[in-house]
């Protein structure tokens, strides 16, 4: 099969998927975010008109992926996949991030960053373990030692987590 064959194929192909669909995108102000259907409304700059429930993910049932929430009033470019269906391609200004993984974990960064798995929660661990490492004493011979020397060190530290994680 020749090259001007097979691209003739490929062109065949494309024509019949797009049954003259044109695809395009544009520019967008974000008027609204909806987190639970992770979704948003926006008004396109060049005509004002408004756009309903535009994606901002993938799958609409799963909660499987990553998702950036856009900040209210923030630019937006929204392609479109045919007339009726339009997702957010790019992001001006994001909100917040949500990563989630098919076993469960999820990574969220907003002003805090949270890890969590169904088994643990990143922050509540580290706290306990700083909790234990404050609690240290050690045997002497003349008794047990008394709080770690270090342990204003400590508490700055756990209180710098804390500022970073949620």
């Amino acid at each position: 099969m020749s090259k001007e064959t097979i691209q003739g194929l490929i062109n065949e192909i494309i024509d019949s998927r797009l049954k003259g669909e044109e695809f395009y995108s544009e520019i967008c102000t974000v008027d609204s975010v909806d987190e639970t259907t992770s979704t948003c409304d926006v008004t396109t700059i060049l005509n004002d008109l408004e756009l309903f429930d535009v994606k901002l993910n993938v799958s609409e049932a799963s909660g499987v992926g990553v998702v950036n929430f856009p900040a209210k009033g923030s630019n937006v470019l929204v392609s479109y996949i045919n007339k009726n269906k339009a997702f957010v391609s790019m992001l001006s200004d994001i909100d917040k991030t949500v990563l989630t993984t098919s076993g469960g974990s999820v990574i969220t960064i907003d002003d805090k960053i949270s890890i969590k798995n169904g088994a643990a929660d990143f922050k509540d661990l580290l706290n306990s373990l700083i909790d234990q490492i404050e609690l240290i004493t050690v045997p002497t011979a003349f008794g047990p030692s008394g709080p770690p020397i270090n342990a204003a060190a400590i508490a700055a530290i756990q209180t710098q987590f804390n500022n970073l994680l949620a």
